[in-house]
């Protein structure tokens, strides 16, 4: 599920600096205005096509391909073991603390 998050943070993020590339939002609002600074560089395009565009699809094809995992994370017959779109298992909260990490 972590990987779902950062691929949707990602993909607003990148919406965000596509849609002021493209002209449809203000001034940038970020930190110390260097975001305008590289979104007006030479290298803010790739073949005439924003940077953030592209962005904008590795995002959201990451964020699709994270549910689809979560999704079937529930089906024993499809989903790979290390797929784990929950809370961690019971077992690692309750298991008892070794002796060596214990204060004494």
């Amino acid at each position: 599920m972590v990987a779902a998050v950062l691929g949707l943070v990602g993909f607003l993020i990148s919406l965000y600096l596509w849609l002021w590339k493209v002209g449809l939002l203000g001034a940038l609002v970020c930190g110390d205005g260097g975001c305008e600074v590289v979104q007006l560089s030479e290298y803010a395009e790739l073949l005439g096509i924003p940077v953030a565009f592209f962005g904008m699809l590795a995002y959201l094809v990451l964020l699709a391909l994270s549910l689809l995992a979560c999704n079937l994370a529930g089906r024993s017959d499809v989903s790979p073991p290390w797929v784990s779109c929950s809370s961690p298992p019971s077992a690692w909260s309750t298991a008892p603390i070794s002796p060596i990490w214990r204060r004494r």
